[in-house]
């Protein structure tokens, strides 16, 4: 088995055994940073294979993971989860909007 096949298994095993779903690569370098393995390599073999998806820079996450409320606060972590998606959260109102609104102190694309 090749380098890099050996390097994705044993992420992925990571990403399995500690049940991650989505993730910044710098936890993974950490993670990895007593290994021999090279981290952006892997990370974008396994983004070639469809094993994880890209969110934004740095930003991944496994193609079955939908929680649009956790991945609002991963693409803004100093944001909250507002308005007609708060109220909806919270039971508070029956319309269902197909846009999770976050508030956020600065601009986020």
């Amino acid at each position: 088995m090749s380098k890099i096949n050996d390097s994705k298994s044993l992420l992925v095993r990571y990403l399995d055994e500690n049940e991650v779903k989505i993730f910044h690569l710098n936890t993974i370098v950490k993670y990895f940073e007593d290994e021999n393995v090279n981290v952006r390599a892997t990370v974008e073999a396994l983004l070639r294979d469809g094993i994880i998806k890209s969110l934004q820079k740095g930003l991944y996450c496994r193609p079955s993971f939908h929680d649009e409320f956790v991945l609002a606060y991963y693409l803004a972590p100093k944001g909250a989860v507002a308005y007609w998606s708060a109220l909806h959260w919270h039971g508070l109102t029956t319309q269902f909007s197909n846009t999770i609104f976050v508030q956020s102190p600065t601009l986020i694309k």
